[in-house]
């Protein structure tokens, strides 16, 4: 993808989600399933930065651990809801782009990014953010990732069809690219970009960058399964 393509699709992403942030965070007021599978690896005294926070739903599922917390995203809005969710507890919530962490080389001890890579709309962005996180964390440290699965049947045809329907919304993008739509109560359609990650892609890019990749599944409520019916592919990833 060309780079002022992909600078235009980052840009109107972060409009678009200023746009759907209400109903958004009303969509995601407790944490996937998914991302119970991490807890295992967190203990008592870790710093966590979440990249995409969203509104907090992550640390609803932390607050009970004695970790520090940091949320950050590009969505003013998201942010302040996340605030109004979680004032005076053991958090920072922060406007912040993903591209450009505003934090100490290995701060972190381990990195969440849920649902956050497949909106970067060219590797070149994606190493960019994935080099960051790897920067702030720890020796050691964990990234946890998820990418939503676009493999899946019912997903995969309907994007499909979107893509034969819209032929001009999708000249500049490559196949595995794509743009899901959200309904706003106003009718109004926003088209949300997502890439399609594959298991292979996702571990050679974790790798370009020197994770070590410890698994990559898919994962359906908080289980592994198969490509078919996986809501999620899931990386965890060493420093």
């Amino acid at each position: 993808m060309r780079e002022e393509i992909a600078q235009r699709i980052l840009e109107e992403t972060k409009k678009n989600y200023e746009k759907i942030a209400e109903q958004f965070s009303q969509t995601r007021q407790w944490p996937w399933g998914v991302m119970k599978l991490f807890l295992a690896y967190l203990n008592d005294g870790d710093k966590i930065l979440d990249i995409g926070c969203g509104n907090g739903r992550l640390y609803d599922l932390l607050k009970e651990k004695s970790i520090e917390y940091v949320g950050i995203d590009n969505s003013e809005r998201l942010v302040e809801m996340a605030k109004k969710k979680f004032p005076m507890t053991r958090s920072e919530f922060l406007v912040m782009d993903a591209l450009n962490l505003e934090f100490r080389d290995e701060e972190f001890d381990a990195v969440f990014m849920i649902a956050v890579l497949p909106h970067l709309p060219s590797q070149k962005l994606q190493i960019k953010v994935l080099s960051e996180a790897y920067r702030v964390l720890k020796i050691d440290g964990y990234l946890f990732l998820t990418c939503w699965n676009l493999w899946q049947p019912k997903l995969f045809f309907h994007n499909f069809i979107q893509r034969l329907k819209k032929p001009k919304l999708y000249q500049d993008l490559g196949w595995k690219d794509f743009f899901v739509p959200w309904h706003l109560s106003s009718n109004e359609i926003i088209q949300r970009f997502y890439h399609a990650f594959t298991k292979k892609e996702l571990k050679k890019i974790l790798e370009k960058v020197h994770f070590k990749v410890q698994d990559i599944f898919y994962e359906e409520r908080g289980q592994k399964s198969n490509w078919l019916k996986s809501f999620n592919l899931v990386a965890l990833a060493k420093k």
